[in-house]
């Protein structure tokens, strides 16, 4: 090492002088120079082998594979600090773009009942358009989009809707890295720095195990006024043999000599004698010795495999040595990539702020951010988080451009999404943490009011009015991951001005930002805690959620006041994984009021099970069952359950040369469920589908058969209805591909119908693809008007510049 060390002292008087060579031409000035530097190289040359004369001494006494293993070490460890900072990309203000992309939709609906006119008329034409492009600059990549359709859902709207957005791209920006490193970056360099890492967990295990080991002898020794050595290399967490380690340990025992003391004290001991003589006291002593030997072997066999199975040294371990596909896999961790990239990469200042930028969504975007946090959403502003080693940060803020709920929470649900504006904040633990814990501050603005006009807001936020007011949701999130298991803890609270008077006054709306911390106002809290993981080789999910009545996030609608959920589920794969064993079940209860006069239960259970059989052969089993039970004050209880039985499978048949696949679904289910004014819906039906499919000339001709047998007749999808129908695609050229189809539809209590149907693929150009589909079904026999014959027209197109 000492050599090593000389060395080093001169390497950057030889770049100096390489340097100096580059810049000037007096090759007289170069010659001194290097005249110099050779006096003193040979000076310390000749003090360093006077040094490495007297080293040799000592490490003659030391193993063969200590010294190479020694070697190794100085040899990574020199190429580590020798080799220079690799550069990835070129410095400069580069900047790319990708040619962009545009696909267009169109669909023509017609019902020759005649019902699509009138309100619904804008129905029968529906139309989209997205056009996608991506830029990078400065290697940092960025995908742009512009996309359209004509709002289903406000038919007196003759604008389109419009969403734009601008969203950095950080898993393709890693990606890009994550190349960059494995072709130019030294293996060599980063297996020292890893070598270095499980040599200093290895370091801190010995330390500890000496400790322990060294309590052990001196509680011997003061007991018994006798030596007890620890013998030298046992504390060496590397030795393989633990044949040779064992032998080592005991060798200064007699193996005899503790035989016949035991066997003394034992005699001792039946016939009475106190042990105070000093024959007795060496009889211990020696009994001692062998004991507490076996307990050091036994502490060192523990803390070999406390260094063994230590989780980063196995996820280290496991890419040595590097080779290349090894060394591809040790970057795809996050965490090493960005430790290979801190110790032996170059980056600009842009590029290593934005590897820790996980999120930057700009326009209109949808946004999911946990179980208390905001999900089903689209915001048009932005949404951005940063994440490093010791700390994250998240921010939002924007407009809410959700479709409205009123339709999809229905009567269940008395939280709305019609905010009008959001302010978030995001504060939590970095990458290096063991534990994933962060807190979380959203601000929900209202100011729809009254008189906008339908067309302008029709199934948007703003089609419920309300008065203005501030919402405010706090959530702490707490997870920890202990191998394959995760652990989450969620705790939310919600603040609201509703309950601080009518709401109007301006200061009240204000008072959120300061009473969010508070019991004031509409306040409630929600709670969530799961564990997701492997328990016995059995896959295990338990949770249980409360939110309470009170509790109101307007970020997430999908939450329900008043509800406790719990629920467990579990996996697991038996016979050589030929068979999977799936169940879950769960218990809701949903409170409507303090007085619990109004309250609704369901449990839920769920069974699958599937196997195996050879190949693609397999069959499978579900069962599920779901029980309702409503409390309703003065009109007692209402109750219900579906229940679902189904048997599929799948299987081929060699008919010839020919293979014929072949797939078989039976399903028996019944429906029971309450409704308003004591009536229920109630059903029963069999369902029977198979599909076979076999190839004709490498395009797939498929026939697929289905029955159902319902006792209802007003329900257009779950009637009594028979149909057959096959499908035939196929290559006309190498550029044309069509689908052809044709089928009978018998529908109980609404039609019978032929149809056909025609789809054409195409590439024009190598730029422009092109996608067409004609579908029409005409009724042989007509019950119901309503959708007797039906025209359906869809067109597609994509083009890449």
């Amino acid at each position: 090492m000492l050599l090593i060390k000389r060395a080093a002292a001169i390497v950057p008087a030889l770049l100096s002088i390489m340097y100096a060579s580059a810049q000037q031409s007096d090759s007289s000035q170069i010659r001194r120079k290097l005249d110099s530097l050779g006096s003193a190289m040979k000076s310390k040359g000749n003090s360093a082998i006077s040094d490495a004369k007297k080293e040799v001494v000592s490490l003659s006494g030391i193993p063969g594979s200590t010294l190479k293993s020694g070697w190794n070490d100085i040899k990574y460890g020199v190429s580590a600090q020798l080799l220079p900072k690799t550069q990835l990309f070129q410095k400069g203000m580069s900047f790319k773009s990708q040619l962009p992309s545009l696909k267009t939709g169109y669909a023509y609906l017609k019902d020759a009942s005649g019902s699509d006119t009138g309100v619904y008329a804008g129905l029968n034409h529906v139309f989209n358009y997205d056009v996608q492009a991506g830029v990078s600059f400065m290697q940092l990549p960025f995908n742009f989009a512009f996309s359209g359709y004509n709002d289903v859902y406000s038919f007196n709207n003759p604008s389109p809707e419009q969403l734009i957005k601008f969203n950095f791209d950080h898993k393709a920006y890693l990606e890009k890295i994550r190349k960059q490193v494995a072709d130019k970056v030294n293996p060599d360099a980063v297996l020292a720095a890893t070598t270095e890492r499980i040599k200093a967990i290895r370091e801190r295990y010995e330390q500890q195990l000496k400790q322990e080991l060294q309590e052990m002898q001196q509680s011997y020794q003061k007991q018994y006024k006798l030596a007890l050595e620890i013998p030298n290399g046992v504390t060496d967490l590397n030795t393989s043999d633990l044949q040779k380690l064992k032998s080592t340990m005991f060798a200064q025992a007699d193996k005899t000599a503790y035989e016949q003391s035991v066997l003394r004290l034992q005699q001792h001991a039946l016939k009475g004698e106190a042990g105070s003589d000093s024959s007795t006291i060496g009889d211990e002593a020696e009994v001692n010795k062998m004991e507490t030997l076996k307990k050091m072997y036994e502490k060192v066999i523990q803390y070999k495999e406390k260094f063994t199975n230590n989780k980063i040294v196995k996820q280290l371990q496991s890419h040595l040595p590097f080779t290349p596909d090894k060394f591809k896999d040790y970057l795809k961790d996050p965490a090493n990539l960005d430790k290979v990239v801190g110790e032996h990469a170059e980056l600009s200042s842009l590029q290593r702020i934005f590897m820790s930028i996980t999120k930057l969504d700009i326009g209109q975007n949808a946004v999911e951010s946990g179980d208390f946090g905001m999900q089903q959403f689209v915001n048009s502003g932005i949404n951005t988080e940063f994440k490093n080693k010791k700390a994250s940060f998240g921010f939002i803020y924007g407009k809410n451009n959700t479709p409205n709920n009123f339709l999809q929470g229905g009567l269940m649900n008395g939280v709305s999404n019609e905010y009008s504006t959001v302010t978030g904040f995001k504060l939590g633990t970095g990458s290096g943490s063991p534990i994933d814990q962060s807190v979380s501050v959203n601000f929900y603005d209202y100011k729809n009011s009254y008189g906008q006009d339908l067309e302008d807001v029709a199934m948007r936020p703003a089609w419920n009015p309300s008065f203005a007011r501030r919402d405010a949701v706090i959530t702490l999130h707490t997870g920890l991951k202990t191998g394959s298991n995760q652990w989450n803890l969620d705790l939310s609270k919600s603040f609201g001005a509703t309950g601080q008077g009518n709401g109007i006054n301006e200061s009240q709306k204000s008072d959120a930002y300061s009473k969010v911390f508070s019991n004031q106002g509409n306040s409630n809290y929600a709670g969530l805690i799961s564990f997701d993981g492997e328990v016995l080789n059995s896959d295990l999910r338990v949770f249980v959620k409360k939110v309470g009545l009170g509790y109101n996030n307007p970020g997430n609608y999908l939450l329900r006041r008043g509800e406790t959920q719990v629920g467990i589920g579990f996996g697991k794969k038996v016979l050589r994984n030929r068979i999977n064993l799936k169940y879950a079940t769960d218990f809701k209860q949903q409170v409507f009021d303090p007085a619990k006069r109004y309250v609704h239960q369901a449990f839920s259970n769920k069974l699958q099970v599937g196997y195996k059989i050879k190949g693609n052969n397999r069959v499978g089993l579900l069962y599920q069952r779901s029980d309702f039970n409503s409390k309703l004050f003065g009109d007692g209880s209402a109750t219900g359950a579906n229940s679902r039985w189904q048997a599929d499978g799948a299987y081929t048949l060699r008919l010839g040369s020919r293979k014929l696949m072949n797939n078989l679904l039976v399903s028996r289910q019944h429906f029971d469920m309450p409704m308003l004014e004591d009536s229920s819906y109630k059903s029963n039906n069999t369902l029977v589908s198979y599909t076979a499919t076999t190839l004709l000339k490498q395009s797939p001709l498929s026939l697929t058969l289905l029955l159902n047998k319902s006792d209802n007749k007003d329900y257009l999808f779950n009637t009594s209805m028979f149909s057959v129908e096959s499908n035939y695609s196929y290559n006309v050229s190498s550029l044309v591909r069509l689908g052809s189809g044709i089928g009978y539809y018998s529908n109980t209590g609404w039609n019978r119908q032929l149809g056909c149907r025609q789809q054409i693929s195409g590439t024009l150009m190598n730029r422009l693809d092109i996608d067409l589909e004609l579908s029409y079904k005409k009724a042989v026999k007509v019950i119901r008007e309503e959708m007797a014959d039906q025209l359906f027209i869809t067109a597609g197109m994509r083009m890449n510049f």
